[in-house]
């Protein structure tokens, strides 16, 4: 995976927990009702009871993607804080991991906005080097 694409997904990535997190909720009122349906029955066949585990499994594979998914923003901290420049960590930490706008970016490393924009793009280059040899997890590809 390129880097550009990486900082894509990073960007994308708010959106895509709260998505699941969404999904997680609806699961989760599903898994309630049935329980609650199944309160009612006095005698719970055996279909009503794989009913039930199923529902209760899709919740669980949910809550471990969201899980998954919460983790991806510390492993790719630990990513930049690997480039070579510091720099560059406190640029794409600041623009990808915080979600900050360039001026503000371009505040906090303290340059002008081209000078930013120059080290933003060697700060990409230098984690394209990084991420050739790296498999990332299953959830962000």
């Amino acid at each position: 995976m390129t880097a550009e694409t990486y900082l894509k997904k990073l960007d994308n990535l708010q959106s895509l927990i709260n998505s699941k997190r969404l999904l997680y909720d609806e699961q989760l009122a599903i898994c309630t009702q049935v329980n609650k349906e199944f309160d009612q029955i006095r005698v719970k066949t055996s279909r009503d009871l794989r009913r039930q585990e199923e529902e209760n499994v899709k919740l669980a594979m949910i809550g471990e993607e969201i899980d998954k998914l919460t983790a991806l923003p510390d492993e790719a901290r630990v990513l930049f804080d690997q480039l070579e420049d510091n720099r560059y960590s406190a640029i794409l930490t600041s623009r990808h991991l915080a979600g900050l706008k360039w001026s503000e970016v371009k505040e906090i490393v303290g340059y002008e906005k081209s000078w930013t924009h120059e080290l933003y793009i060697r700060a990409v280059d230098a984690l394209d080097e990084l991420l050739k040899d790296r498999t990332l997890p299953d959830t962000f590809v």
